[in-house]
């Protein structure tokens, strides 16, 4: 299987950043890719976070999420992104406010394959990533199939914490599961010294 990482400058203009995924996702479609795999806060991002994170979240059969399946059924590819989940009134994380970090995987027919909300958020070397953001209620693995692999979701800082790589890969075929997280955005210097030895 071919797979695409992208690594795009988002940033706080939403419509500009879905159309940067969409142009990547049709140009790895094109190079034959079954896969692109997009980093955490894809559709809305900025240096700090901040209260307007939680005013960009939405439900996953929203507006963001409706167009991230979109493109992958425009271009018969599976995307993995990273957005805002608002919590939900039904499911007992409403908390108006915090958002969810949240990874999507969408197949190519455009249908929700799985969601991951981030379980270790990013409170160290100045960030507090916990004070907009709310961890996942039920840190629970969660791992979807597509292409006859099994991939397991992961976001940036949980890439610190190896046990939930070890079951993620317990969970599934182990010559066939792999590990997809988000990348920490270059430009950001204090994210500097905390990269290099996990990226080794």
């Amino acid at each position: 299987m071919r797979i695409t990482l992208a690594q795009l400058d988002s940033g706080t203009d939403v419509g500009r950043n879905l159309d940067l995924i969409a142009d990547y996702c049709a140009r790895a479609a094109y190079e034959g890719s079954e896969l692109i795999v997009f980093p955490e806060y894809s559709t809305y991002e900025k240096s700090r976070v901040d209260r307007s994170f939680v005013d960009m979240a939405e439900p996953l059969d929203g507006p963001v999420a409706s167009t991230l399946c979109a493109t992958a059924a425009r271009y018969g590819i599976a995307v993995v992104a990273g957005l805002l989940e608002a919590p939900g009134d039904g499911d007992g994380t409403k908390e108006p406010d915090r958002a969810f970090n949240t990874l999507v995987a969408i197949g190519p027919d455009g249908s929700l394959l799985a969601s991951y909300r981030k379980i270790h958020l990013f409170d160290c070397q100045g960030f507090r990533e916990s004070e907009y953001i709310r961890p996942a209620p039920e840190p629970l693995p969660v791992t979807f199939s597509w292409g006859g692999m099994t991939f397991g979701l992961m976001t940036c800082y949980d890439l610190r914490f190896p046990e939930l790589a070890r079951i993620l890969a317990d969970a599934g075929p182990r010559r066939s599961s792999s590990v997809l997280r988000g990348f920490p955005v270059p430009q950001r210097p204090s994210n500097g010294p905390h990269w290099p030895r996990p990226g080794q």
